[in-house]
């Protein structure tokens, strides 16, 4: 028979400072900064593009608008003991029944698993109206025992390409390359793709330091969980370096001219890519399918790149193995300009600039407009 249980929800930066029993020699004060909060100031991209009303640069802001000074947030490493990890939410609940809010970051994610209920409680409290968040959560699934200490890299979306590269990995690396982790087990999920199994590999992280999450409510003995879903300059670059070493890549060459294709995608295919690719063939492109295509090769072929076009989805994360002498463009439909890939240029030293067409269709397809495309190459081969 099904229970329910009531959680009130929190972030484990506060949550933290409640957990008892941590081996002092381990964590002290039972959290650890990871890096801390940091600015960087952001480049211009290259050029400008129509988006929607013809004279606005970005996001929908002037150049005299746009703030191109970026905030990292600070980083941080939590010692959670008998914490729980949930289904596909891959939610954290601590034995006290808090659940972080800093593990699943939205409630859409969160009610699809099936397994919670977000909401809000009002209270009057000393004459005033406050709201406490909680959720509720049908308690009725066999809950696993992992009666070791264990680390926590992944969250909720590490299937995709762009959150497990830029996102996951870095706290894959951090548990690589610090001895404090010797004694202590990584997650990973019990059915990875194949370009988790493919890093797994690169890595030479062994199958006995490894606990698999098969998406059923398991409790941890001990969990440690850094913080998810940002990244840092500095990790791009130790990504790079962990995989050139691995790979035997040496001194990056930028001659290769490199067309990505959403053409096997759901959405935000390029309505007029045939078109685009008969002209970027002329000027010398190499037109990329990715999926499928081995990680190892897919990291070769990026690490040559002179100039990257594609666009927006999670090939283009591929920038981050590309020499700081490459140019990355963009192309973006109109209905939602993302910064996710101005800001990942920015952080690995890289040129920007992107060409903005208009949707039209319920699949998000959306037309680049030839002559903007050919004068944007030629400036920039």
């Amino acid at each position: 028979m099904s229970s329910i249980s009531l959680h009130q929800i929190a972030t484990k930066k506060v949550c933290c400072q409640r957990v008892d029993a941590i081996d002092p020699a381990v964590l002290s004060n039972q959290s650890q900064t990871l890096e801390p909060k940091h600015t960087m100031t952001c480049q211009l991209p290259l050029s400008y593009s129509v988006h929607r009303d013809g004279h606005q640069f970005f996001l929908g802001k002037s150049v005299d608008q746009f703030n191109c000074n970026y905030t990292f947030q600070a980083r941080d490493l939590v010692a959670l003991p008998r914490a729980r990890l949930i289904d596909s939410s891959w939610a954290i609940v601590s034995y006290d029944n808090y659940l972080f809010s800093d593990s699943y970051f939205n409630k859409q994610l969160l009610q699809k698993s099936g397994s919670f209920l977000e909401n809000n409680l009002k209270l009057n409290i000393d004459g005033q109206l406050q709201e406490i968040p909680f959720a509720l959560y049908k308690n009725d699934l066999a809950r696993n025992v992992v009666n070791t200490a264990c680390y926590l890299p992944l969250y909720a979306w590490h299937h995709n390409y762009h959150h497990w590269l830029i996102e996951c990995l870095p706290m894959i690396l951090e548990y690589i390359n610090a001895p404090f982790f010797n004694n202590c087990k990584i997650i990973m999920p019990s059915q990875p793709n194949l370009f988790q199994k493919a890093t797994l590999e690169i890595l030479d992280i062994p199958e006995d330091k490894i606990v698999y999450f098969d998406e059923q409510d398991s409790q941890f003995t001990l969990l440690y969980s850094p913080s998810l879903g940002n990244f840092s300059p500095r990790q791009l670059q130790a990504i790079r370096h962990q995989f050139f070493t691995k790979l035997g890549i040496t001194g990056p060459r930028p001659e290769r001219l490199l067309y990505v294709s959403r053409k096997d995608a759901r959405e935000r295919q390029i309505s007029n890519e045939s078109e685009i690719q008969d002209y970027l063939i002329s000027r010398g492109f190499e037109i990329l399918h990715l999926t499928g295509k081995p990680l190892a090769e897919q990291i070769r072929l990026f690490s040559q790149a002179k100039v990257i076009i594609g666009p927006h989805g999670a090939g283009l994360s591929n920038a981050i193995f590309a020499p700081k002498e490459c140019t990355l463009v963009e192309l973006l439909p109109d209905d939602n300009v993302n910064m996710c890939f101005w800001l990942l240029a920015n952080s690995l030293g890289l040129a920007f600039t992107y060409l903005v067409g208009q949707v039209n269709g319920s699949e998000r397809r959306f037309g680049i407009e030839m002559p903007m495309l050919k004068q944007l190459v030629e400036e920039i081969v």
